[in-house]
């Protein structure tokens, strides 16, 4: 008995550091804190695609020809892939190529306070070799023209890493409701990132990383956008509405990694309509030529009854709504 209990505890020990970081209350990538100018990070988007991740921001000055921006913002960062050196395990890893993109991160209206993310794509000649341990990634800057201080960083090669690739709803999803999630991503003038709908997808439970449902990938390129070439055509669509269990799960895609968590619940589908009760947007118009009521203390339902707009709505706050329904911290 002695023996079960310490084989139990050692292999407690070992699942502790992949299973930890899972569930949505400790994943936090879209957190209301402001970006940190200088602040630098490294993400595996595929075996073969990287992600350099920089905060910058602006002076306000307007250079020539391109009012509005500062020649900081305009350099492209293509100059610093030639200082820039990639390992796995340690081991040299060549670039193939690169490209990059830019977009604004914070920009408040009371004062000028502009922070941007200016990402570096690198395609490496060979795919990263998955294993029975997770591979670890290492990017150096060398020149320190693009990575400032620290002029390296690093990132797991981990079957369970968080993707941005792979979007769900954070909110979550109801049961007998449909579920679908998509996996793209924008690599700036490279493209779109290259995906492949055969190797599928998995759900896994967010707590334990077990697999409680699989299913495959289909092709969802989408039209009706102008430009050429069209956008979103290499989009994959995981459908899993069948699944209907309850619980706080992954989404998960060999080669990719993993999505944010999210919960399957019946109470998502009472926090959209508690959020939409409590909606300014839920006030009726008032007919014309008559004054607009007050606005009462909770908002009126939409019918057009004088009855109806004068009722307040029964808006519940069981434990599943404010537990599924994400609240904004004040500033």
């Amino acid at each position: 008995m002695l023996n079960r209990v310490l084989l139990l505890a050692c292999a407690t020990a070992l699942v502790a550091p992949f299973s930890r970081a899972q569930l949505r209350n400790e994943v936090d990538t879209r957190a209301l804190a402001e970006p940190a100018v200088g602040e630098a990070s490294l993400a595996i988007l595929s075996p073969t695609m990287l992600q350099l991740t920089r905060i910058g921001t602006s002076d306000g000055a307007t250079p020539a020809g391109r009012p509005g921006a500062t020649t900081a913002v305009l350099d492209s960062p293509l100059g610093a892939v030639s200082q820039i050196q990639v390992s796995i395990d340690g081991k040299p890893a060549a670039i193939k190529s690169s490209g990059w993109k830019r977009r604004v991160l914070y920009a408040p209206l009371a004062h000028r306070d502009l922070r941007y993310a200016t990402y570096l794509y690198l395609e490496l000649s060979q795919p990263i070799a998955a294993g029975t341990t997770a591979a670890t990634v290492e990017v150096v800057d060398n020149s320190g023209a693009f990575l400032k201080t620290p002029r390296k960083v690093t990132a797991q090669f981990d079957a369970r890493r968080l993707n941005p690739a792979i979007h769900v709803n954070e909110e979550g999803y109801a049961p007998d409701l449909p579920k679908r999630a998509m996996v793209g991503y924008y690599l700036g003038d490279l493209g779109e990132l290259e995906l492949t709908p055969a190797s599928g997808f998995t759900i896994n439970d967010a707590r334990t990383g077990a697999e409680v449902f699989k299913g495959p990938l289909a092709l969802r390129p989408d039209s009706g956008f102008p430009g050429s070439p069209p956008p979103y055509q290499d989009v994959l669509e995981a459908n899993f509405s069948d699944f209907k269990q309850p619980g706080e799960y992954r989404l998960q895609v060999p080669g990719l990694g993993a999505s944010l968590p999210f919960v399957v619940d019946d109470g998502i589908a009472m926090g959209f309509m508690r959020t939409y009760l409590l909606s300014p947007r839920s006030i009726p118009a008032s007919p014309p030529r008559r004054p607009r009521p007050s606005p009462p203390r909770l908002p009126s339902s939409t019918h057009l009854s004088a009855a109806a707009r004068s009722t307040f709505p029964a808006v519940t706050t069981t434990p599943a709504t404010t537990a599924n329904t994400r609240s904004i911290a004040p500033r």
